[in-house]
């Protein structure tokens, strides 16, 4: 889905780093509320932001 929508709109690779970067920073915020909510796997989510 993203990125179908970057080819359409960067047309030469496909991907954008920006959207990468957009992307993991939503999956490393979803991973961080999500477990440090249970106060589990915070070991394991301290991706740098």
């Amino acid at each position: 889905m993203l990125a179908r929508k970057n080819s359409e709109t960067h047309g030469c690779c496909g991907w954008d780093f920006e959207m990468t970067k957009l992307f993991l920073t939503q999956i490393t915020n979803h991973f961080r509320r999500r477990y440090f909510k249970h106060g589990q796997l915070v070991g394991y989510i301290t991706l740098p932001e």
